[in-house]
Parts: C-alpha cells; sequence; structure tokens
C-alpha cells in the first residue's frame, strides 16, 4: 500500500482486505479496485475492468475504493466517512 501511495499507483486486486486496511487506516490514497469474483480470468472480468478505468478515472486518480462483482460497480470515496 505505501509503494502505491508513494507512487500515486492504484492497486487491483480480488484480496478484500485491502478496503478493510483503508477503512482502519483513515487513508484518501491509494486508489483500491476490488474485484469480487470467483471467475477472475480475463475473458471474465476483462472488459468491466477496461470499462471501470475509462469511466472512473477521475475517481481513481482523486482516491476511491471501486468494487466491481461481475455485474456492477460500486465507488466509494476516500477516506471513508467518520474517519
Amino acid at each position: 500500500m505505501s509503494y502505491a501511495q508513494q507512487h500515486q499507483y492504484a492497486i487491483l486486486t480480488s484480496d478484500l482486505d485491502f478496503g478493510e486496511r483503508l477503512r482502519v487506516s483513515g487513508d484518501s490514497h491509494p486508489s483500491v479496485i476490488q474485484l469480487r469474483s470467483e471467475l477472475l480470468a480475463p475473458e471474465n472480468l476483462g472488459e468491466m475492468v477496461l470499462h471501470a478505468l475509462e469511466r472512473l478515472a477521475h475517481e481513481i486518480e482523486s482516491g476511491y475504493l471501486i468494487t466491481l462483482d461481475g455485474k456492477k460497480m460500486r465507488a466509494r470515496t476516500l477516506p471513508f466517512p467518520g474517519r
């Protein structure tokens, strides 16, 4: 997380612990894109990931937790409210 934050990268992961780490830390970066699917192959989620990167480019630069579940996208601003 700190490497991504220092280099202004976003993280693409299927590990749901990143969202929890962001909640606890109160950090506003890096943006994290979580893939919530059992079918993680590019042919299953690749198009959705590319669509999210195009559609949510500003949010990714601003600091968001984005969840893709294969059917829908959800974006939450960082840091999470209440921090």
